[in-house]
């Protein structure tokens, strides 16, 4: 019985390192040598990120904003808000949209100054409206600038600098005359489709834009009737789209 016991272990054994052989030897045949050579292994590309661009939408559940028609300002940049992000989020080029605020929620002081800056998003957009006299709406768009004659002056140090919250723009201010620029320039070439009037991008001490450390834009949308906004979606998302690319 001994004697019988040790052989059939044996041949378990045997057929064990058989099975493994086998398996090895397929394994081997149908893997390239590539495969486990870090010099012939092809580098992997690291997938670039999304371009995130956060959209402010003037208004909250406390501030209704001004007065269009027989609506406030906060419904109107909510719904044009919304539809931008839908845009956005399209391809081609599609962006990363985050949007400070949603329907009937109030917003915090500072609180969209530490989101964007602890998020560090590519683009902050301030969204705005207001009632005009003319029929062909009106697109304005700011930056934030203080003092122009000394603000493009101030060059940053190699080492670590603290800034007031009020003087962050300053971190992104080339970069951010560089997208206005942009901005507008396809917008104006694209003002007859769209029936707009659009305005170079002014430098101000725009409110809605302190505190931001990331390239940010200032927008003043003019329409006679509250209907006209939403229809200037499109033409936004094209520019921000062509910042994004550029």
């Amino acid at each position: 019985m001994l004697i019988l016991v040790l052989l059939e272990t044996s041949y378990l054994e045997i057929m064990t390192k058989s099975f493994l052989l086998i398996a090895c030897t397929i394994f081997l045949e149908v893997l390239p040598w590539s495969f486990f050579s870090e010099t012939l292994r092809p580098p992997l590309v690291p997938e670039k990120p999304p371009f995130t661009v956060m959209i402010d939408p003037a208004g909250d559940a406390r501030n209704p904003g001004r007065v269009i028609d027989d609506t406030y300002e906060r419904s109107l940049t909510m719904q044009c808000a919304e539809e931008l992000k839908q845009l956005l989020e399209t391809e081609p080029h599609r962006c990363r949209v985050i949007l400070t605020r949603f329907a009937g929620e109030a917003v915090e002081p500072f609180q969209n100054i530490t989101f964007a800056n602890r998020l560090g998003v590519n683009l902050y957009i301030s969204l705005n409206f207001f009632q005009q006299t003319t029929e062909t709406p009106s697109l304005y768009w700011y930056t934030l600038l203080y003092d122009p004659a000394t603000d493009f002056a101030v060059k940053k140090g190699p080492g670590l600098e603290l800034l007031p919250y009020d003087q962050a723009y300053k971190l992104s201010l080339a970069q951010t005359k560089q997208y206005g620029a942009l901005a507008y320039a396809y917008c104006s070439e694209s003002s007859k489709t769209y029936h707009v009037q659009c305005t170079p991008p002014m430098a101000i001490p725009y409110k809605p834009l302190v505190g931001i450390m990331a390239p940010a834009l200032g927008i003043e949308i003019g329409i006679l009737h509250k209907n006209q906004g939403k229809l200037l979606a499109p033409l936004i998302a094209q520019a921000i789209k062509a910042i994004a690319t550029s």
